[in-house]
């Protein structure tokens, strides 16, 4: 067993939202797709997601590329709270990737699974979720435009982490 960054949101962010801007932040290209002139919706190049089946029904795969290595992660849809949550590894890139999705998203990262969660050193935490109603209309626009906007996480993103992190070695 590894040591884990827990990434939890609220059980309103939406699991294709999180892919999406998990893309993006690892420098995968948006696209945006228009609605017959009212407006797009955001994509992302590169970004894969997939069902875990009968063997794991309340997961779902995220997959994408970062740099030429690929990742992937679970998303968890039954969180202990009834919240949603991502168990990367603790490494400098998860962490970098945790931090970026709390902010866009809100919710509580905790740096390390086996530190006392409650800790304020082993957490960052992000009131509220922006887009709560983010399903049409002007809100749903504007999540559409925030993600599009984004900007990919950076080496100094990354190596900010590594003296944080449970496996600093591995950067990516």
């Amino acid at each position: 067993m590894g040591v884990d960054t827990i990434i939890r949101f609220s059980d309103m962010t939406r699991f294709r939202n999180v892919a999406i801007v998990m893309g993006i932040l690892a420098g995968n290209k948006p696209t945006q797709t228009d609605l017959n002139g009212e407006g797009y919706y955001t994509e992302c190049n590169g970004v894969k997601t997939r069902s875990c089946g009968d063997s794991l029904p309340e997961c779902a795969k995220i997959i994408f590329s970062h740099r030429e290595e690929n990742h992937f992660v679970l998303y968890h849809f039954e969180a202990e709270d009834g919240g949603r949550l991502l168990l990367p590894p603790s490494t400098p890139f998860w962490l970098a990737m945790g931090e970026r999705l709390i902010q866009f998203f809100g919710g509580v990262m905790i740096l390390n699974d086996c530190r006392d969660y409650d800790d304020p050193d082993n957490q960052i935490k992000r009131k509220g979720y922006r887009y709560r109603h983010a399903d049409d209309g002007e809100p749903y626009f504007k999540l559409q435009k925030a993600m599009y906007d984004l900007a990919p996480i950076t080496k100094d993103d990354i190596l900010r982490w590594v003296k944080v992190a449970a496996y600093p070695e591995l950067l990516v």
